[in-house]
């Protein structure tokens, strides 16, 4: 999601990104992501250089391809805007010609978080849920507690959420009749759209649709900015 924002999806040097990555008009190849990453993906570009997100299996699988160079993107634990500027100094190694387009980006950044630190959010009792909340009677099984933008949010003091150490948890049907029972529930739904589209279901349920919205990056800064401007 990097590089797309860089201008750089079309550089000759790139050669596949993984088909979990939602980027717009990218006409290169795509290759399987994760633990569906094959050898075979390597064949015609035997000394790639191999970005991944931080993962044991896909460790494991790329280590055992010595043709190529793999690098690790840990992004656990962190939340969204602290997360900025290590992706961009790690791949900053390998982008030539590139430091006008690399300062343009950092500056911003810098003005994204400058504008959500000072925004604050009108409805402050939050639940995030990993998947699109189709009906109030069942809700998705996995909620962010610790993790990303809502991490940030949480720790900010700009919400107040489902109270774990967990990065992600199973909630409990008990605790969100009781002491969540007032606060609001959101589906977040990755999309095609570069806008952020609420949807309400009822006084309590609520859909978010945003393009990267459970990527962390910069898609997500993107996602707060117009969280803040819209709810």
């Amino acid at each position: 999601m990097l590089i797309e924002d860089l201008g750089l999806l079309n550089d000759k040097n790139l050669k596949g990104i993984s088909v979990f990555h939602p980027v717009k008009k990218y006409s290169g190849k795509r290759l399987g992501g994760g633990i569906f990453l094959s050898s075979k993906a390597f064949k015609k570009n035997p000394n790639a250089v191999v970005f991944y997100d931080t993962s044991k299996e896909l460790k494991k699988n790329l280590e055992k391809i010595q043709s190529i160079k793999a690098i690790e993107i840990n992004t656990r634990g962190s939340h969204t805007l602290e997360g900025q500027m290590p992706i961009i100094s790690i791949l900053g190694d390998y982008l030539e010609n590139c430091i006008e387009k690399k300062l343009a980006w950092i500056e911003r950044v810098d003005n994204l978080q400058e504008k959500i630190h000072a925004k604050k959010l009108k409805n402050k009792k939050l639940l995030f849920f990993i998947e699109e909340i189709k009906s109030s009677k069942k809700l998705p099984s996995t909620l962010m507690a610790q993790d990303s933008f809502v991490k940030y949010l949480n720790h900010g003091g700009k919400i107040q959420t489902y109270d774990s150490p967990l990065a992600y948890v199973a909630w409990s049907s008990k605790l969100l009749k009781n002491k969540y029972k007032d606060y609001l529930r959101v589906g977040l739904v990755n999309s095609d759209s570069d806008e952020l589209i609420i949807k309400k279901i009822d006084n309590l349920n609520y859909n978010f649709y945003f393009r990267g919205v459970l990527i962390p990056g910069i898609r997500q800064l993107y996602f707060l900015e117009q969280l803040m401007e819209k709810f």
